[in-house]
């Protein structure tokens, strides 16, 4: 009967931990290459077939339009007061290039509140999805 020995057999301990350890890691190591790789391909088959679109993220506008109501009813966008058809029109352009614009509705506690709805229809009007209403601060 033959005995087949390994070299390994024939290491001191601590180089067969040192070898066990680095094993390890090279093998930890191809494992997330390889698992990395085939989700690479895989979101690359969904795109190819088009069921995942090549950019997945959605457009937004990093600053968003702020409109102002002031207390006397006008509409104020970027310091210049402008009128309701003004308005709109801006809104639909903006949401036309950007189709998920942020609005931001800033009115003091005096404004009256039907010009607030006013600015909302005109964004409902105009396709903006994303509205958000602010309180300002009345000076003292």
């Amino acid at each position: 009967m033959s005995m087949s020995y390994s070299l390994f057999m024939f290491l001191p301990l601590p180089f067969k931990i040192i070898t066990i350890v680095i094993g390890g890691f090279f093998f930890v190591g191809v494992e997330n290459r390889v698992e990395a790789q085939n989700q690479k391909m895989q979101v690359e088959a969904l795109e190819m077939v088009g069921a995942m679109p090549a950019q997945a993220e959605p457009r937004v506008a990093p600053v968003g339009v702020v409109i102002v109501v002031n207390v006397d009813g006008s509409f104020t966008v970027g310091g210049k007061k402008i009128t309701e058809d003004q308005l709109h029109e801006l809104l639909r352009a903006k949401v036309t290039m950007t189709p998920n614009q942020a609005v931001v509705i800033k009115a003091a506690n005096q404004t009256p509140h039907q010009k607030v709805i006013s600015g909302l229809e005109l964004c409902q009007k105009a396709g903006v999805k994303n509205v958000s209403l602010a309180a300002k601060l009345a000076a003292p």
